[in-house]
């Protein structure tokens, strides 16, 4: 088996620790989050709050929340690179958010 070679990539900082709070059909509110870091190794999935997201399905809340994440990946879109305003941090070309760097072995 080849050994791999480790470079440095830039994702939007969505696809580490992302949260937002959507409100379901009866007027509650659950928070979905997507990625966590247990232990220092990152879990890439959704969760939601509510009762379904407790249990470990997928629901509606999840569905809702995908259209506000951005999930930008410079490695699955090369054709977007992330901005530099002066000497700011890096900017994701998608959402404008922060951008993060990340050791990728390919």
């Amino acid at each position: 088996m080849p050994d791999l070679t480790i470079h440095t990539a830039y994702v939007c900082s969505s696809t580490q620790n992302w949260s937002c709070t959507v409100t379901g059909s009866r007027g509650d509110e659950y928070t979905v989050t997507f990625g966590s870091a247990e232990n220092s190794v990152y879990q890439y999935e959704w969760n939601c709050t509510c009762n379904a997201g407790k249990f470990g399905r997928r629901c509606k809340h999840v569905d809702r929340a995908m259209g506000r994440w951005c999930g930008w990946n410079a490695e699955a879109d090369p054709s977007l690179r992330p901005d530099r305003h002066g000497e700011a941090e890096l900017t994701c070309p998608s959402c404008g958010g922060p951008v993060v760097a990340v050791r990728v072995g390919v």
